[in-house]
């Protein structure tokens, strides 16, 4: 606390600084800011991966706003056109990529997870023309892949996950002074400890099965199969792109503000295994305690 009692001061006063004068230790903000997030009423988040070279599209973008204790609203942007597929040699083999060559359609997929239910809705790329809002019963556990079950909280988790971690330098984002932070991170262990963290308070402890026949291991299900469930640690023991990244973990560079504590972005670079993230990886947070969500209208008023 005495290091960021210092930042505090600095900033109250003022005073020019750089990186020197701060003397700010990169675990320690980092695991301030662990705790500052999560206590935050709400915030936007953009997530945004760089396209393959050959494709036309720059960016791949998906965006959240999570609004505690446990609502959500999800933007998937999504493009249709002309593709081509396109194979190279990566990380210990070769692997194959769908890139788009034109576009013909830009579209949005919008969901909201507010109270008892689940409403989503489909709009054209720039939001402006929408359908109707169809409504359906929430789940339990929002399903896994790019939904506020599994993106927006894995990076706040991954920040006491990093190691190595060192301050590099003072940069300002949007005009809010940052420290940059600089680590290694397992990418795989983060997003699976999140799961872990979503799956066990819900009573869920199994995280994957493995099924047998005369005691070699076999990858489907069957009467004549014997298979049992694995546990968390199990299921990390069997990733193969897990214990690759333990042995060639990614680097990872976080901005934070020394003032208040505040993740402002993460950007996460290879190297990944085969089928893993291809590109850069950039995650940035705003509108902190800015954010409102409520059920639509539409549907209220229907029923």
């Amino acid at each position: 606390m005495a290091v960021v009692a210092l930042a505090l001061v600095a900033i109250a006063c003022g005073s020019k600084r750089d990186l020197a004068d701060l003397d700010l230790d990169g675990g320690e903000v980092l695991n301030r800011s662990t705790g500052v997030m999560n206590e935050l009423d709400s915030y936007h988040v953009r997530f945004t991966i760089t396209a393959h070279p050959e494709d036309v599209r720059e960016e791949h973008v998906w965006e959240f706003d999570v609004v505690r204790p446990d609502s959500y609203r999800v933007l998937l942007h999504s493009v249709e056109g002309a593709e081509k597929e396109v194979c190279e040699t990566r990380g210990h083999g070769g692997t194959c990529t769908i890139v788009l060559t034109s576009i013909t359609k830009r579209s949005r997929f919008e969901g909201l997870y507010v109270g008892d239910f689940a409403y989503s809705r489909e709009c054209d790329g720039d939001g402006d023309h929408c359908g109707d809002w169809e409504r359906e019963a929430r789940p339990e556990l929002l399903v896994f892949g790019p939904s506020p079950s599994y993106l927006p909280q894995w990076p706040i988790v991954a920040l006491k996950m990093i190691d190595d971690a060192e301050s590099v330098e003072l940069v300002r984002i949007a005009g809010v002074e940052t420290v940059l932070i600089r680590g290694k991170l397992n990418l795989l262990r983060a997003v699976l400890e999140n799961q872990r963290r979503l799956l066990e308070p819900l009573g869920i402890t199994t995280f994957s099965t493995q099924c047998s026949s005369g005691g070699v291991p076999m990858n489907v299900e069957g009467d004549t199969f014997t298979c049992r469930d694995l546990s968390f640690e199990e299921t990390l023991e069997r990733q193969d792109n897990v214990a690759f990244q333990d042995e060639n973990p990614p680097t990872v560079d976080v901005w934070i503000s020394p003032e208040d504590g505040r993740l402002h972005r993460i950007t996460i670079t290879g190297p990944f295994e085969d089928g893993g993230l291809p590109e850069p990886m950039t995650i940035d947070y705003s509108d902190f305690n800015g954010v409102s969500l409520e059920a639509p209208e539409i549907l209220e008023d229907a029923e």
